[in-house]
């Protein structure tokens, strides 16, 4: 008799690390307990919050496992999460978003029809501070052996959190890299890329909430984390010695900083970087999105604003800012 769970009984563990987020955390908790897919622990890691998060915490009882440390970032909190977990599948959600009700059913749904596959990852919505929803249009379409992909890309633009992920795989892989608090899930997916394929659902399971507090878009800890994983490419077995391909890492990197600073509104730091992935990668002069941003990191973003506020009242269809 096969002693293995079936795969609509396989016990997932959903890991979420909190630090200061009260006001986020309700939400993103009663989108996880209300999944379709019964076989869920909850483990959330309160990592030194010191604003209302333990009440919160406390309100759910034992239908959440809560461990609690002193502040040490998101990524040994997540470390801890795995140790202590459970479940044969892993995913990772930030405290501040929020999950449609069906996400974990359908990936391990998939994960299951796609044994080899190392991860089962999904499309985001975003939603900001005013309540306004949106799907981005273009969306990562990766999937399959993505061993090199991930190499050149720097990472590519995979949505991290979404990510439903096999804990055999981050047994073999190793847990996050603790030595930036930012970006480190991209430096762990890399790894796991190697182990073999990733898998998408796209569909926007996923929901990021968007407020001025988040660590993940400041510029310099994401600029010091890049350089990082930057380095670490060289150890990523058997690309390290692949030249081109580290180059191309290196572009691709320069290239979405560039875009971090100027959403930012740092046009010097973008148009830094701009130039940096240029040359690394000529090539990339002839991309119609990198010669866009080119022209609009020298205007600077509050001048690209301002004529897109011109040009929309003389079209009359303009209705406030846009993102």
């Amino acid at each position: 008799m096969n002693s293995q769970p079936a795969a609509a009984e396989r016990r997932v563990t959903a890991i979420i690390p909190v630090f200061n987020r009260e006001a986020f955390l309700p939400a993103c908790l009663d989108s996880v307990l209300a999944q379709t897919y019964p076989h869920i622990e909850v483990i959330v890691i309160d990592d030194g919050s010191i604003d209302g998060t333990p009440g919160v915490l406390a309100r759910y009882g034992d239908r959440i496992r809560v461990l609690r440390q002193e502040n040490a970032g998101p990524y040994v909190a997540r470390n801890r999460g795995i140790a202590e977990s459970r479940g044969e599948l892993v995913t990772f959600i930030d405290s501040d978003d929020r999950i449609a009700p069906q996400k974990i059913a359908r990936q391990v749904t998939h994960l299951a029809a796609h044994p080899a596959a190392v991860l089962v990852y999904t499309h985001v919505a975003y939603r900001d501070v005013s309540g306004r929803r949106w799907v981005p249009r273009e969306q990562s379409m990766l999937r399959g052996d993505l061993a090199r992909e991930m190499v050149r890309s720097f990472g590519a633009q995979i949505p991290w959190p979404t990510a439903l992920v096999r804990r055999a795989a981050l047994e073999r892989t190793g847990a996050f890299d603790t030595r930036h608090r930012v970006a480190m899930d991209r430096e762990l997916g890399i790894r796991l890329a190697q182990l073999g394929p990733f898998e998408l659902i796209p569909a926007p399971l996923y929901e990021y909430r968007l407020h001025p507090d988040q660590i993940s878009q400041d510029l310099e800890p994401r600029e010091a984390a890049a350089r990082y994983i930057l380095g670490r490419l060289a150890h990523v077995a058997p690309h390290g010695n692949d030249h081109r391909l580290l180059t191309a890492a290196e572009a691709q990197m320069h290239l979405q900083l560039a875009r971090l600073a100027y959403i930012r509104g740092v046009d010097d730091r973008a148009r830094q970087h701009l130039a940096a992935a240029l040359r690394a990668d000529p090539a990339l002069a002839r991309d119609r999105s990198v010669q866009l941003l080119r022209v609009k990191s020298r205007l600077g973003r509050g001048a690209v604003r301002r004529i897109g506020r011109l040009v929309g009242r003389r079209a009359g269809g303009w209705s406030g800012p846009r993102r």
